[in-house]
């Protein structure tokens, strides 16, 4: 590959990294720095990033929707919560960032037919 060639491919990802930081802005709140997208962009195709982020977005509103409620619904029952449970529900943007990698990890392996996780089983 020709250096021209390596730059409109640089650039090309840094579009699709670009419109990932608006995905992800728009679902959790705040925007990693572009080297993270760019670093999901080397491992895994835009469509994997994208609906890993989603993903990631309702997983972080049930957590938000529990510690607001302060209570949690198990089937079909809603439990109230002590302090110190809901502290389980709180997530860093590190926490975030660690289950959006693992969910692209998953999802490219379900693609690959390596269904040996569970989405759940992320954290």
């Amino acid at each position: 590959m020709t250096s021209d060639e390596l730059r409109k491919k640089l650039q090309e990802k840094r579009g699709d990294a670009a419109y990932l930081q608006e995905l992800f802005e728009s679902l959790l709140g705040f925007t990693p720095k572009e080297a993270q997208f760019m670093i999901w962009l080397n491992r895994f195709d835009l469509e994997v990033c994208s609906e890993a982020i989603e993903r990631t977005g309702e997983w972080h509103l049930i957590n938000q929707q529990i510690l607001a409620e302060g209570c949690i619904t198990i089937k079909g029952k809603t439990v109230k919560l002590a302090p110190a449970q809901l502290k389980e529900y709180e997530k860093s943007e590190s926490d975030i960032l660690r289950y959006a990698s693992g969910c692209m990890y998953k999802i490219l392996k379900r693609a690959e037919g390596k269904d040996d996780i569970e989405m759940d089983d992320l954290v």
